[in-house]
């Protein structure tokens, strides 16, 4: 199959950092304050923005420890922006004892239509659709470990008024470890995304009975979900599907983890990738 594989969102956390850290962003671009994330209360967020439309997102410190000299910094923006703040995360690793990993989307982008691709949760989470995208998790799950959406990336372009003429869909998963890993150690603990989600690539031509040919035309268009159906068509369902080809994410992941993780190393710890 081929796919390509991408992180998106990241979030890394630094400790130590001091409240007048905050004096060195002011050459950086148009500042402007955002709300918390995740229910916590920080003491400060804010987001950073430049006109290439770059930006980094800061929420510093628990609003029940702002006594305290030096506090927690977490942040947030896409990895292909981090050179654009190269002065400023330089700044950040000559304050910080530490550089900890907390999360990131992974997007598998996939060359066919939204209606080949079908997922399943391995663990019982239950999918919902909204507008035509497939979710696996609670609104309130959006940033927790495992969290995962499947839409049409080929029409989110074209909203954007991005045309592009092949098939495009996206399987975007969450990666967020139990406990925030040093930036050094990411190499060594890669996701498995396997355990969660089972993904196939459906060819309605291929060896399947007609009441499960009908039973996936419908849970492809969106019209029904899979937990609508008893465990007895579940189970059944799943045998049939032997015989399509199956997504191995953890496999397509692998190289790509290796060559993006080291990019971002590079740039957050000053390090050359040669």
């Amino acid at each position: 199959m081929l796919a390509n594989v991408k992180l998106d969102k990241l979030v890394l956390e630094y400790g130590n950092i001091p409240l007048n850290f905050f004096h060195a962003l002011e050459e950086e671009g148009e500042i402007s304050n955002i709300k918390s994330t995740e229910g916590f209360h920080y003491h400060r967020c804010l987001q950073i923005s430049k006109k290439s439309n770059a930006y980094i997102k800061f929420y510093y410190q628990s609003k029940y420890e702002i006594w305290k000299p030096f506090g927690k910094l977490r942040l947030e923006t896409h990895p292909k922006y981090l050179s654009e703040f190269s002065t400023l995360l330089k700044k950040l690793k000559e304050i910080s004892r530490d550089i900890y990993f907390v999360s990131t989307d992974v997007a598998f982008n996939i060359p066919l239509p939204l209606n080949n691709i079908f997922v399943t949760s391995n663990t019982g989470r239950q999918m919902n659709i909204f507008q035509g995208t497939r979710y696996f998790g609670g609104k309130g799950q959006r940033r927790k470990h495992g969290y995962c959406r499947i839409y049409d990336k080929k029409e989110e372009l074209a909203s954007k008024g991005i045309v592009i003429n092949d098939e495009l869909t996206r399987v975007e998963i969450v990666y967020k470890p139990t406990r925030p890993i040093k930036l050094e150690e990411l190499l060594i603990e890669p996701p498995s995304f396997n355990k969660l989600y089972t993904g196939t690539i459906i060819n309605l031509d291929n060896q399947l009975t007609p009441i499960y040919k009908a039973i996936l035309i419908c849970l492809l268009s969106g019209k029904m979900a899979i937990n609508e159906f008893s465990r007895h068509y579940r189970r059944v369902l799943k045998k049939q599907l032997d015989s399509q080809e199956q997504i191995d994410f953890d496999h397509v992941l692998q190289s790509a983890w290796v060559e993006q993780i080291s990019t971002i190393k590079g740039i957050l710890l000053g390090e050359s990738n040669e």
